[in-house]
């Protein structure tokens, strides 16, 4: 039985959360086959879930949904809008196996090194991880508000509105890691209906914390990287953080 916990642990380590809209209302799933929810959060885990509109932010309210936790937009949201969500942190233990093919799998070489000079790449890896998640929502008016920071601890933010580029151009996004831009991070981007995590657009930032991405077709996107520092707590050796964001080309 532990072995089947600790396999299901290291799959779901994995898993990427985003939000799509649907029928107007935000739907937050988890999984690798974007987007279809193999699991889903429950209400005591989200931190803030609100949209972010012309006007200012209003918070939204929702419950779980068998696979899914669904939330109604509000009736009118004028202009283009942002979907904003942080998810509670939460601690886990992965086998030395499972927890290396994790951070092989998500190019943490940072990681990796600094665990085979501790002489721990065969020990369990002890991490707690934060998620936070944007979905844009396109509409007519000032673009502006969408592509500015938010504040979350990790952010992507996008340069151009990926809505209102040309045909066949590339997506362009910043990273920031506590407001300031990461370098050197693993960005990743992926349409509706890949599976797993086989991205057509994988690329490192620069020291600007910028990426170019090849999210060039039309149809649902998503945008995601994992950052992961040193822990800072005695339970867990390393602190991560989840970030994706959902758009329409």
């Amino acid at each position: 039985m532990l072995a089947l916990w600790l396999l299901g642990s290291a799959t779901a380590a994995a898993h990427d959360l985003w939000m799509i809209e649907q029928k107007g209302r935000v739907l937050i799933r988890i999984g690798e086959d974007f987007p279809v929810a193999t699991n889903g959060i429950t209400t005591d885990r989200i931190v803030f879930l609100r949209a972010v509109r012309p006007g200012g932010a209003v918070a939204l309210a929702g419950q779980a949904e068998d696979k899914q936790f669904a939330a109604a937009l509000p009736a009118s949201l004028p202009g283009p809008s942002l979907v904003e969500l942080e998810v509670q942190p939460r601690l886990i233990t992965l086998e030395a196996p499972a927890f290396n093919r994790y951070i092989r799998g998500e190019g943490f070489t940072a990681v990796i090194a600094a665990r085979e000079k501790a002489g721990e790449t065969n020990s369990p890896g002890r991490e707690k991880y934060s998620r936070y998640a944007k979905l844009l929502i396109e509409g007519a008016g000032d673009d502006r508000r969408l592509l500015q920071p938010l504040g979350h601890r990790l952010e992507i933010v996008p340069l151009a509105n990926p809505a209102r580029l040309p045909a066949g151009t590339d997506v362009e996004v910043q990273i920031l890691f506590e407001g300031k831009p990461l370098a050197g991070a693993q960005v990743s981007a992926g349409p509706a209906g890949m599976k797993g995590h086989e991205f057509p657009s994988v690329a490192r930032t620069a020291a600007s914390g910028r990426v170019r991405l090849g999210a060039t077709s039309k149809g649902l996107w998503y945008v995601r990287l994992i950052h992961m520092i040193p822990g800072a707590e005695p339970d867990a050796q390393w602190r991560s953080f989840f970030a994706t964001l959902v758009f329409h080309r």
